[in-house]
């Protein structure tokens, strides 16, 4: 038996790359694994030809895993051909209503891919379906056997990281509140509701503060809208935005930052909060299914009153009691969850329902 995982992209520094990464290194400790995407970089991956994929999944005896988070026609095509075992790994597609006026390709892509879920189901509803939440399960609705499985993360290795200096100097030295946010910069990530969260904390309790965004661009249209807002608001000063971020560079903000502010309207796992629940950084979040999930329990986690997250911010940031009690909260989370050992548990469990392992 042999194994052969698929994604159309499988590349460094992305959730599902990572957790394809780990879902092969966990398999091959039993199975040879083989990898396919149209588009990879990932070095100690196998990865074979299309040629190569074609010969392997005539072979009844093979097991293929086919992760599904867009719209991929020829993903779909291989399945269709497939003679051998299937399971599928959902990561969730975000909702194409997010992205209009800004990109009708994304908007096509996530309708496409929505729609492409729900053929999967209906074709595949015998197979075992791998979700990283159970707010994604919801969206594999028929299909017969469903498992939670959080996706792997590379969180713990990065205590052999250094921390950038000259991040870790220049935010030790800002004497003012400090709040991180990492992800894509894309409307579905709530960009608009934390720069009025920052404008109505700086208005309500006169307090310095500086938010930090991490992620690449997802539309340049999008992130002059914001830079927009921002400057309409007067919080210039307040707003700064890092781009990408090494490992160094990503770790130094985790570390050194006071609060991590999380308001996205649309997540299926979301794996930057547990990154920041690693890194001892006390979370405050909008109530979005797959966010408060992920979070666990005694975090702060509010519905859809904009006035109460300033509120927070002040109580995280003014009382260290409050600050220690999310971050033990969030530590437990963590460890009692998503450490690898955890997740890897999970997921062989998992498999042995299936004949694996």
């Amino acid at each position: 038996m042999k194994i052969l995982i698929l994604h159309g992209t499988i590349v460094k520094h992305d959730a599902i790359g990572n957790d394809v990464f780990w879902m092969a290194n966990v398999l091959s400790e039993k199975y040879k694994v083989f990898c396919y995407a149209d588009v990879y970089k990932f070095e100690n991956l196998n990865f074979l030809t299309l040629e190569e994929v074609f010969d392997f999944i005539s072979c009844s005896e093979n097991v293929l895993i086919y992760h599904h988070s867009i719209f991929w026609e020829l993903g779909e095509e291989i399945l269709h051909r497939s003679k051998c075992k299937i399971l599928f790994k959902y990561h969730n597609i975000t909702p194409g209503s997010f992205f209009v006026n800004y990109s009708e390709e994304s908007v096509i892509q996530c309708e496409m891919g929505r729609h492409q879920t729900i053929r999967l189901v209906n074709k595949f509803k015998k197979s075992m379906w791998l979700c990283d939440s159970s707010y994604n399960a919801q969206d594999i609705n028929g299909a017969e056997k469903i498992e939670i499985v959080p996706p792997f993360n590379v969180i713990e290795s990065w205590n052999s990281i250094n921390e950038n200096l000259e991040t870790k100097t220049k935010l030790v030295n800002l004497k003012k509140c400090k709040i991180l946010f990492v992800g894509r910069i894309a409307p579905n990530k709530g960009f608009k509701r934390i720069i009025e969260v920052i404008y109505r904390y700086k208005l309500f309790y006169n307090q310095q503060v500086e938010i930090f965004f991490i992620g690449k661009c997802f539309n340049p249209t999008y992130l002059l809208e914001l830079k927009e807002e921002i400057y309409k608001k007067g919080i210039q000063d307040q707003v700064t935005f890092v781009g990408e971020a090494d490992k160094e560079i990503l770790k130094s903000y985790y570390l050194n930052c006071d609060i991590f502010l999380c308001l996205s309207e649309h997540e299926g796992f979301c794996v930057p909060v547990v990154e920041a629940q690693y890194f001892n950084l006390p979370v405050i979040a909008y109530d979005q299914p797959a966010v408060k999930e992920t979070l666990g329990d005694g975090q702060f986690v509010f519905e859809n009153n904009i006035d109460l997250f300033p509120v927070a911010i002040n109580e995280v940031f003014k009382n260290q009691f409050t600050k220690n009690e999310l971050i033990k909260n969030g530590r437990k989370n963590f460890f009692n969850r998503f450490s690898f050992e955890k997740i890897k548990n999970t997921f062989v469990n998992s498999l042995k329902k299936e004949g694996l392992f």
